[in-house]
């Protein structure tokens, strides 16, 4: 292993956890056949619980477009058409009834574009509670989730990534992917890990 990589950052002060694009149509609805994620939803639920019972902020992603954004549609958009379906208010952007939610210490971000933080005000809302650690879970490992780790690293937050609470369509590309977000991004944890980061806190 090249030594010049894979080096640990650790958490910091103060952490959250993030959950990425869980939304019905990507759990049970329109690109659910494309991959289960039944045992990430447990585990990340079980992360969830971890998080309420030591007052760990929650921030919950989901991608919808309003009539307007999906008539004149971003790049993203034009490159993956089918996301025009993912409409404010419908059935495949409602966050699973799996995962907890609690009102009380959480938040929802839509978001229009891969990264949580791109277009969003993810990067001042955590800083306002000083912030410096991201626990990332959800969907899809080499798409959202590590958009979402890079962009996150760029703006000054330790990222970790849960790799037993994310997952892809395609079985390489989550490898590959947590592979290269250790290497460069941030730190790459299991589940364990990161319940004990969020008991620290």
């Amino acid at each position: 292993m090249n030594t010049k990589y894979n080096h640990i950052l650790g958490p910091g002060r103060k952490c959250a956890i993030l959950v990425s694009d869980m939304q019905r149509a990507y759990t049970e609805g329109l690109f659910e056949t494309e991959f289960r994620q039944d045992k990430e939803i447990e585990t990340i639920q079980k992360l969830l619980q971890v998080a309420c019972r030591n007052n760990i902020p929650v921030i919950y992603t989901l991608i919808a477009f309003n009539d307007y954004e999906i008539q004149y549609p971003n790049i993203w958009l034009q490159k993956i058409p089918e996301l025009t379906r993912l409409k404010i208010g419908s059935f495949e952007t409602e966050l699973d009834p799996r995962l907890l939610f609690e009102k009380q210490n959480s938040i929802i971000i839509t978001k229009k574009n891969t990264s949580s933080f791109f277009g969003t005000q993810l990067a001042n809302q955590l800083r306002c509670q000083e912030i410096d650690t991201v626990i990332v879970t959800g969907c899809t490992t080499s798409g959202c989730v590590r958009a979402t780790t890079v962009e996150g690293l760029e703006n000054g937050f330790r990222m970790m990534v849960v790799k037993d609470a994310v997952a892809d369509r395609w079985p390489e590309a989550h490898k590959q992917s947590l592979f290269e977000i250790n290497a460069k991004y941030g730190d790459v944890i299991d589940s364990s890990e990161a319940m004990m980061i969020m008991k620290k806190k």
